[in-house]
């Protein structure tokens, strides 16, 4: 997984194409399974680039222990999402 650098942002752009296809998809499972809610990149690329899809961008303005406790959701959600697709496209 690629990360830019936040460049004194508040905020950090990922690059999950080698894991994930539909960013829209992954975050809205996110937010209904772990309630994090990470925003994809659909809304920061160019449509017609499909980069958008590839890409999420995490906010990280807020409270400290908020902060970690949505990343320790996240990692514990993401241990099993990847699985979870490759199922998914297998039975599809």
């Amino acid at each position: 997984t690629d990360v830019a650098p936040a460049d004194g942002a508040f905020y950090i752009y990922v690059d999950v194409s080698k894991q994930v296809e539909d960013s829209v998809k992954m975050c809205w499972s996110l937010l209904e399974e772990a309630g994090v809610a990470i925003t994809p990149g659909t809304d920061f690329e160019d449509p017609a680039s499909d980069l958008g899809s590839k890409r999420l961008r995490i906010s990280y303005c807020g409270a400290t222990d908020d902060i970690r406790e949505g990343l320790r959701r996240m990692r514990s959600w993401w241990q099993s999402y990847p699985s979870r697709l490759t199922k998914a496209a297998r039975t599809s």
